[in-house]
């Protein structure tokens, strides 16, 4: 039984595995980059200035139309200052648009009802934006994943171009 001679690996070979490579690498920076928006909106928040406000009007909005998951939303109306001028806002927190599930919104209501002060975040940059709370950065975990994408297609690249062992000067890795 004659076994092959091994031989070099291809360019051709090299070239399919550095561009199989360069997909999820690519997917990985393209997710990255996406993640990356997100959570700078979320985390420039922790920037804004606190500022003492008043919650005016507090509620739970029943939407029977649209997503299930939104079904039940907390509404709130608030006033505050900035350098003696007054505001007035409506927004929970970044990205909040409601519950599926009465609960949470009732909570919300309960936390937040009329008459009561608590701490809202403003905008420096515009004080006529403010939320009564900020997001949670704990998604920022999720950019965990792109980054298993960029290094798989980075491995598969640098194996596709990996001298062949000194053993097999001139031959191919894994020949039998």
């Amino acid at each position: 039984m004659a076994t092959a001679e091994p031989t070099s690996r291809g360019v051709g070979a090299r070239i399919v595995s550095t561009l199989f490579g360069l997909v999820f690498v690519t997917l990985g920076l393209g997710f990255s980059v996406v993640l990356a928006r997100g959570f700078w909106q979320a985390a420039r928040i922790y920037s804004w200035k606190p500022a003492e406000c008043e919650i005016l009007t507090s509620s739970v909005e029943e939407r029977l139309e649209g997503k299930p998951a939104e079904a039940y939303r907390f509404t709130v109306a608030y006033r505050y200052a900035v350098d003696g001028r007054d505001y007035s806002a409506s927004s929970y927190r970044q990205g909040y648009s409601g519950s599926a599930s009465r609960a949470p919104a009732e909570g919300l209501a309960a936390r937040f009802s009329s008459g009561s002060h608590h701490t809202c975040f403003v905008d420096p940059q515009d004080p006529a934006a403010a939320f009564l709370a900020r997001p949670s950065l704990w998604p920022a975990l999720v950019f965990l994943v792109p980054l298993l994408f960029i290094g798989f297609g980075a491995v598969s690249i640098a194996l596709a171009w990996r001298p062949a062992p000194a053993g097999l000067a001139g031959g191919r890795r894994g020949a039998a």
